[in-house]
């Protein structure tokens, strides 16, 4: 089933007073310091213009509008060309990389014995672990790496209008990692096959 794009996760967030472009840690790993659309043009974050701020703040409205989570994905990945959309979405691919999301998913999972390398080691699987069971026992951990206590409940766990932006990124770097295990694992086995018809054609 489709899920959220960080994209996406950050439109649906943004519905919540802005965040979480209102949080100090977020605002020091992005270095947008004013949120997305500010009242003063020369506070606008690199890259949007006033027009593109109004078409993606109509597009946000309208994405937080829609009734289910089924409807919000949909209308998220639709090929028709809304701008404010378009535009969101090629902003953010930009900047993801520059803002380091993957590597601090990463440590996350690493910092908290939950990496999926680290679970296949520790159970002796040779299957890739559940994403499901990953993704929740990083999330306090990357929470916090993305947006500090303020981004946190009193319980530690991830504020809720946070929580579906936070398990998108997690899912996200456990797709790459998940990816390039799975090249490794089939480089593996060619070699194996390779070394053993050579030592056949020995024989």
């Amino acid at each position: 089933m489709p899920s959220f794009t960080v994209a996406t996760a950050l439109a649906l967030a943004h519905a919540n007073d802005g965040a979480p472009w209102d949080l100090d840690a977020w605002k020091d790993i992005t270095g947008i310091e004013s949120g997305l659309f500010p009242e003063e043009d020369g506070n606008l974050p690199p890259g949007i213009s006033r027009a593109d701020a109004n078409e993606i703040s109509t597009y946000f409205d309208v994405l937080s509008k829609i009734g289910t989570q089924e409807k919000q994905i949909r209308f998220s990945r639709a090929n028709d060309r809304y701008v404010g959309r378009t535009k969101w979405n090629t902003w953010v691919a930009k900047r993801y990389q520059q803002w380091g999301m993957h590597n601090l998913a990463v440590k996350a999972m690493t910092d908290n014995n939950c990496h999926p390398h680290m679970i296949m080691k520790a159970d002796g699987l040779d299957k890739w672990p559940d994403a499901t069971i990953v993704a929740n026992l990083a999330q306090p951990a990357l929470g916090l790496a993305l947006f500090g206590s303020d981004g946190l409940t009193s319980l530690n766990m991830v504020k809720p209008a946070l929580r579906t932006l936070v398990n998108t990124i997690v899912t996200r770097a456990l797709d790459l990692l998940k990816t390039k295990f799975q090249r490794m694992q089939k480089t593996a086995k060619n070699r194996r096959e390779i070394a053993d018809n050579a030592y056949k054609g020995m024989c």
